[in-house]
């Protein structure tokens, strides 16, 4: 029997694929509804003079929604922006030890990240605080946020695991070549 290197078996590379696609569909969702939203606003407001009520405040909610949601996916393909100035120069055992550091410092800041975010939310919580116009409440936004950010720095720590044991295939589950 013979097995395809591109695609990782196991069980963390399902749970990849699965947190992969929800999260993709939800990104996907969250920008279609952006558009619908400024669409209907900018045709409103310049050829019907009534602007959508809200559209500010949805526009917010949706932004950060998507750029969560996408950090774990950005962050599982390891394609967040970076600068190689010298790292590129490294080679072998150096560039995995590069990497793998560079992962578990990259999760100890989105940890930070997750952990602030989640005390935001609590505070945000117990003020009730919503958006001005629609009464959205942004405390489940928040602890949104602060778990998608918890994940990608989970994410993060298998990624320096897997740097180091050579396992980064696994943890890809064939979702980057």
């Amino acid at each position: 029997m013979t097995t395809n290197p591109g695609k990782g078996g196991g069980v963390a590379a399902l749970l990849a694929r699965w947190v992969a696609l929800g999260l993709g569909l939800a990104t996907a969702i969250f920008l279609f509804a952006m558009m619908l939203i400024t669409t209907v606003d900018v045709i409103g407001r310049y050829l019907l003079s009534a602007p959508l009520p809200g559209a500010f405040e949805l526009t917010q909610v949706l932004l950060a929604a998507t750029i969560f949601a996408g950090l774990p996916l950005v962050t599982l393909k390891e394609e967040h922006v970076s600068v190689t100035l010298f790292s590129g120069r490294l080679k072998g055992r150096a560039s995995t030890l590069h990497a793998a550091f560079v992962s578990a410092l990259s999760a100890v800041a989105f940890a930070v990240i997750a952990w602030q975010l989640w005390i935001q939310a609590g505070r945000l919580a117990s003020y009730g605080d919503t958006t001005s116009l629609l009464r959205i409440p942004m405390a489940p936004l928040c602890w949104m946020m602060a778990g998608l950010a918890a994940l990608s720095a989970a994410m993060l720590v298998m990624l320096a695991v897997a740097h180091l044991t050579g396992r980064r295939g696994a943890i890809h589950g064939g979702l980057v070549g």
